[in-house]
Parts: structure tokens; C-alpha cells; sequence
């Protein structure tokens, strides 16, 4: 126990460098907390009336309907790390025990956390005091190439994945964006497939410090590129020529859904809602685009010097093994490649990439959040194969609240890991704190070396 307690305090002393975020605006509500939180990715079965709804229906109930929905949702998940961490949140910040959640009990506890950030200082004081966070990797992915950011400690992260979707004006990726939005802001026209390996290069220019509005102080560069397409596709990336993507770009640019031809409407047209954003178009035609972007895009961010934070794992299950991107890694070493999730489940052969290839890391994040025993493995078996400064973590939340469960969460997996390899004489204590400092800060300013002053 005393070397749990030594290694405990000493993580809890790590200004922590979090290499993965979504972060909101606040002020936050329960409901507002629970709706930005993975409670929802949790599939409680068809007995749970909330289950019927999409995310986006279920956030626009009225008040007593959703928390109808909500508490039985809740009760059905409540022994999944995904709502645990939020309760260790719930304790910590604001004294309450949200255990068996109530409608009274949510009512109190809502009141807790909105009289709360009646400060003003409260969300920075949750993620920097409180949580221990020193620096923040923020990916931003709803406002597609936007570096702007409302706090000095956010570094911004771009995320390529609409551009793998630029192929028709009426194609997204699975968060509903589209490369024209960022084409409309800075005012670039496209029409043809040159031109819109134009826009890639203005999103990595504007990226670097440009931004995509009128300059101010908020503007900081990118420190990081993010991929999330195993949401969408495989992550076997293959090798088309440029004549091949050229020519799927003219056909899929032309691409009608009932007629699978003609229709030539402008990239400023609505765009129809679709969590499957590629069914309707020829599938060939579109892996030839999205592989050559994406290698054109993997050459632009080694050019900048950005690493590539790229999710693995828990995703579209039947293409997002990490052991996918091994011809692809193999083929730009001078790349950095971050396995986002470490690959959960996959978490061995993530490993093993990080152990064969010098230019790939591992991240932690979301893992623990997942299933700390899952992290508590992995992560014990990294030791094990990876050289020390190439494991990362990171929150990956939206609140502030998330933010603190999950660092507590990972912590304490780190924690208990390092102890037991102490305990068995596998590490000294030195080294493991040494390898905790690695983790949770060092390996992130090595890496992401644009967070430097």
C-alpha cells in the first residue's frame, strides 16, 4: 500500500500535458454534463425505452420526458466505467453521490454543478487545479480547420477526416461536416480535383497560424493532425495514382443518387443528414479518392512537423485494428503516428506496431474510461514492449467534469500498474516514477514539440 501512496501522490503532482480533448463552452447543467458524455455509446438494449432514440431526438425532449429516459438509461448502464467515471466527477467536484441515480437526486445534484460555474473561474479551476491538467491538445472537429481557441492553455489539434469526404458536395463524415464549409470561410471555389488538393494545402496553411477569420490573439498554431475516418472506413489505406483519384473525384463530383449520374450542385448546397456518409456513392470510387487524400495529407503534416494523432480501435470494429496501418507506416517514416485508444481491444497489437516501428506511439486515451482493467493490461504489457517515451495520455471529453473522471480514472490506472511492476521488482521506484512523468508530460512535449514556448 505504501508504494501505491508514494507513486499516487507523486502522479497527482504531474502538471499533466492531455494529449486528446473535446472540450465545450460551459456553463454546464446534469444534463447538460450526461448528453456530452459516452453514457449514450453504451447500447443498454431494447428493454430501455430511451433506446429508440437517436442521440439528436433524445437531446431535444422537454425537461421531465428526458430525464424519464435519461434515469432508466442510466440505472441500465450505471456498472460501465463510461457513467463510473462521471460519479467519481459527481463526488469530488460537488460532494454528492449520484450512485442510484433519482430524479430527486439529479435535481440537487444539477443545482450543485450550475451554481458552481456561477464562477467564473470554475471550469478552469476543475481542469487545471482540480484535475491537474497543465496543457490541453483540443480537437475542435465542429468547426472544420477553425486554431481559434477561448483559452491560452488549448493547443489546437485540425482533423482531416471531412476532406476524406470531399468528393461531392452533398458527402460528410460521420460528424456531419464537410469540407466546403471551411472552402465557403476563406472564400476558395473548387472544380477540379487540383483545386481541391488546393484546399487541403490552405487548410494545413491556415492551420500552421493563419487561421480562417479575422487575426487576434486567440489564434495559436496546430500542434497535431487527427484522423477519426475508422468511425466511417477501414484504416487499409491503398496506393492509387493521382490519375486514378483524379478520375473517382470527376466521377463521384458528378454522382446522382437516383440516377448515378449528372447533378452539379455547388459546395455551398444543404446537405442531407446520413450516419452512413458514402452508401449512396460507388465504394471503389471512393476508397481511390479517400486513400490518395489521405497520403497527400499524411506528406503535408510531415512537411509541418505534426504528428498524426490517428483513432484505432473502438470504432467501426471491421477495419480499425491498428495492425491496418502497417504498410502505411512502414511507407513514411519520417511521420509520427499516434495510435489514438491505443487500439482498444486491440491494445497488443498496438503494441507491437509502437515495438516495430520507432515512429509510432501509443495513447491511453479513452481507455480508461472504457474499462480500467483493459488500460491496466494494456498498459502493463507496453512497459513490457515499448520504449518508455513513446506512451501518451489523454481525456477525451467534453466537460470539464468527464475531464476530471477521466484523469482520475487514469491515475490511478497508472498508479496501480507501476505499483505492481515496484511491487515484483520489475521497475525500481525511481523508474516508475520517472516513467509516470514520461506518460502524463514528457512524452507529449518531446512529441507535439509546437507546444513549446
Amino acid at each position: 500500500m505504501r508504494i501505491y501512496r508514494d507513486l499516487a501522490k507523486a502522479m497527482d503532482s504531474i502538471p499533466i500535458v492531455d494529449t486528446h480533448e473535446h472540450l465545450i463552452e460551459g456553463p454546464f447543467n446534469l444534463r447538460k454534463v450526461i448528453e456530452n458524455s459516452y453514457v449514450w455509446w453504451v447500447v443498454p438494449g431494447s428493454g430501455v425505452k430511451s433506446s429508440g432514440y437517436t442521440k439528436s431526438e433524445f437531446q431535444g425532449l422537454l425537461e421531465d420526458r428526458w430525464w424519464d429516459l435519461a434515469l432508466e438509461r442510466l440505472k441500465a448502464v450505471s456498472n460501465t466505467a463510461f457513467f463510473r467515471h462521471l460519479l467519481l466527477a459527481f463526488k469530488d467536484l460537488y460532494d454528492f453521490d449520484f450512485t442510484r441515480p433519482t430524479r430527486e437526486g439529479a435535481e440537487k445534484l444539477s443545482e450543485r454543478i450550475w451554481l458552481a460555474y456561477h464562477n467564473p473561474g470554475w471550469y478552469d479551476t476543475v481542469v487545471r487545479d482540480k484535475a491537474g491538467v497543465d496543457i490541453v491538445l483540443h480537437d475542435k472537429y465542429w468547426v472544420v480547420g477553425d486554431i481559434s481557441e477561448p483559452k491560452s492553455f488549448y493547443k489546437p489539434v485540425i482533423r482531416l477526416d471531412s476532406f476524406l469526404y470531399g468528393f461531392n458536395p452533398t458527402a460528410k463524415d460521420h460528424d456531419g461536416n464537410t469540407p466546403y464549409s471551411f472552402a465557403e470561410r476563406i472564400g476558395y471555389q473548387v472544380s477540379n480535383f487540383d483545386e481541391y488538393l488546393g484546399l487541403i494545402d490552405e487548410f494545413f496553411e491556415r492551420g500552421m497560424g493563419k487561421g480562417i477569420g479575422p487575426a487576434s490573439s486567440d489564434i495559436q498554431p496546430a500542434v497535431a493532425l487527427k484522423c477519426a475516418s475508422a468511425y466511417d472506413r477501414p484504416l487499409s489505406f491503398g496506393w492509387p495514382s493521382k490519375e486514378e483519384a483524379e478520375d473517382a473525384f470527376a466521377r463521384l463530383w458528378r454522382w446522382n443518387e437516383s440516377s448515378g449520374a449528372g447533378g452539379t450542385s455547388s459546395p455551398s448546397s444543404s446537405f442531407p443528414d446520413s450516419s452512413s456518409p458514402t452508401t449512396q456513392f460507388p465504394p471503389d470510387q471512393v476508397r481511390k479518392f479517400q486513400d490518395y487524400v489521405f497520403q497527400y495529407a499524411v506528406k503535408r503534416a510531415i512537411e509541418y512537423d505534426l504528428p498524426i494523432q490517428i483513432h484505432t480501435g473502438l470504432a467501426s470494429l471491421n477495419g480499425s485494428n491498428p495492425v491496418n496501418l502497417w504498410s502505411l507506416i512502414k511507407a513514411y517514416p519520417e511521420g509520427k503516428f499516434i495510435l489514438l485508444h491505443g487500439g482498444y481491444p486491440w491494445t497488443s497489437e498496438a503494441g507491437a506496431m509502437a515495438a516495430s516501428f520507432e515512429n509510432v506511439y501509443v495513447d491511453l486515451c479513452w481507455i480508461p474510461v472504457i474499462s480500467p482493467e483493459g488500460a491496466r493490461r494494456a498498459l502493463s504489457e507496453w512497459i513490457e514492449v515499448i520504449p518508455s517515451n513513446r506512451i501518451l495520455w489523454g481525456g477525451d471529453a467534453w466537460s470539464p467534469e468527464a475531464l476530471y473522471g477521466s484523469a482520475r480514472m487514469a491515475k490511478d490506472v497508472v498508479t496501480q500498474v507501476l505499483s505492481q511492476k515496484v511491487g515484483e521488482g520489475y521497475l525500481s521506484m525511481t523508474e516508475a516514477v520517472d516513467l509516470g512523468e514520461r506518460i502524463f508530460r514528457d512524452n507529449a512535449l518531446a512529441l507535439f514539440s509546437k507546444i513549446r514556448p
